[in-house]
């Protein structure tokens, strides 16, 4: 018996032009591969950005969160700081990030290095003999137990205040801050109101 014509379309061979891929199908593909090495580049440079970030605030730059009202107006409760780290030198009124009393707080230079501080029964600071005109503070300066004055600050050591100094936690209870234990200078606030 003779074999059908469906039977001998199916076990001939397609050419080679019949596995051949169609303009539209290499198309398709080109179109996969590109939208592929997009989505390989995005994510690179998104890692990389992330990767960036990381480090800048892993060594360049750190976050603080304001808790209290200690350094206000300047400062307020809920704000967020974020210092410079890495700075050897610090400049009268400069806002510090500094660890002290096992926390981590905020306040301005008072006194730098080799600076005798004084404060007076009348609430005034006092820097190498001279009355300071302080003009951000909020309360006057009382004298806390813990810090017997005149005061005469080492090579590596800053004398730092808080703005509202009713019942703050500063240089006058604990002392001077040594530079190891200052962790850096306040760059940016974001003020983070209430909406």
């Amino acid at each position: 018996m003779g074999k059908s014509k469906q039977d001998s379309k199916s076990t001939r061979k397609p050419s080679i032009w019949e596995w051949w891929p169609t303009e539209k199908a290499i198309e398709a593909r080109y179109e996969r591969a590109v939208w592929h090495e997009e989505i390989i580049s995005f994510l690179m440079r998104l890692f990389a950005l992330i990767a960036l970030l990381v480090i800048l605030f892993l060594m360049v730059f750190g976050i603080f969160t304001e808790d209290d009202m200690e350094m206000s107006p300047a400062v307020r409760a809920g704000d967020l700081a974020i210092y410079q780290r890495g700075i050897k030198e610090f400049r009268l009124e400069d806002v510090l990030i500094y660890e002290a009393d096992g926390k981590e707080r905020i306040g301005r230079v008072v006194a730098r290095p080799t600076d005798t501080v004084e404060i007076t029964s009348e609430g005034a600071v006092k820097v190498n003999g001279y009355v300071q005109i302080e003009e951000r503070i909020t309360n006057g300066t009382s004298i806390e137990p813990g810090v017997s004055y005149p005061l005469t600050l080492k090579a590596d050591e800053y004398f730092i205040l808080a703005d509202a100094r009713g019942d703050a936690k500063d240089s006058r209870l604990f002392g001077p801050v040594s530079r190891d234990h200052i962790l850096g200078r306040v760059a940016f606030l974001l003020r983070m109101d209430d909406f």
